[in-house]
């Protein structure tokens, strides 16, 4: 997968985002397990900003994305990131997504058997408005 609006769960996504939105660099904000299904949930930061976004949102600067992930199996975890930017990846092959976000410090990676995305929100980061 090469774009976010593939993903599914991207309803709301395709209406603030009127362009093709490629999957390359997050600013991770949490990353969440839950081992009842296992679940794990990521929240990041995202460089585009929707260019058709509601009134009601008013100003912001910065982009919030989420991905649920259901059915998890081979999870890794090296360093999580506090503010680097990881490149991520997501592959849909064989019935299973490989999910890898990474920089030269860091790794998560891991399959999963149901992805979907939340969001986004957006915010003011008052650091650089």
């Amino acid at each position: 997968m090469r774009i976010w609006n593939q993903l599914e769960g991207n309803k709301l996504f395709n209406i603030v985002f009127s362009y093709p939105v490629e999957i390359d660099k997050i600013e991770l904000f949490s990353l969440t397990l839950e081992n009842d299904q296992p679940k794990l949930i990521m929240q990041f930061d995202i460089l585009s900003l929707p260019d058709i976004p509601p009134p009601k949102w008013g100003r912001f600067n910065r982009c919030r994305l989420g991905l649920y992930c259901l059915s998890v199996s081979e999870l890794l975890v090296k360093n999580i990131p506090c503010k680097e930017q990881l490149d991520i990846s997501i592959e849909h092959t064989s019935g299973s997504f490989y999910i890898k976000a990474s920089n030269s410090t860091s790794l998560i990676e891991f399959k999963a058997k149901f992805v979907s995305l939340s969001g986004p929100s957006v915010y003011l980061n008052g650091g650089e408005a």
